[in-house]
């Protein structure tokens, strides 16, 4: 009979209590199996994930957040707002008005980066 490696070899003993019917449901379930109760279980083990609680986000933060999210969204509707009167009016709008309006919302950018 080959010699079982030293890592191989079940050292610790774990016990629980359950009823009697439920015991005999595990044995009848690890003879189903064609195996021991401990493999049995130790088989199961592998197939259990935990899912770790999810940390409840901020407040402040997610305030921070939505507030942040309303300024980009003003700032892409002034975006819209630019391009949509360069492109209606080629001719009409000034070059000198469009710098005006984007140095408007360079600045609009750098206060909501900075939230």
């Amino acid at each position: 009979m080959p010699k079982i490696p030293q890592d191989k070899i079940k050292k610790v003993f774990v016990q629980i209590r359950v009823r009697a019917d439920q015991k005999e449901k595990i044995k009848e379930k690890a003879r189903a199996m064609n195996t021991t109760v401990t493999d049995m279980i130790l088989k199961s083990l592998d197939r259990i994930t935990v899912k770790r609680p999810q940390a409840k986000p901020d407040p402040e933060v997610v305030a921070l957040e939505q507030e942040r999210n309303r300024q980009l969204a003003k700032i892409g509707n002034n975006l819209n707002q630019i391009a949509r009167a360069v492109n209606t009016y080629k001719t009409d709008i000034e070059a000198s008005e469009i710098i005006e309006h984007l140095i408007v919302i360079e600045g609009e950018i750098r206060r909501a980066i900075q939230c």
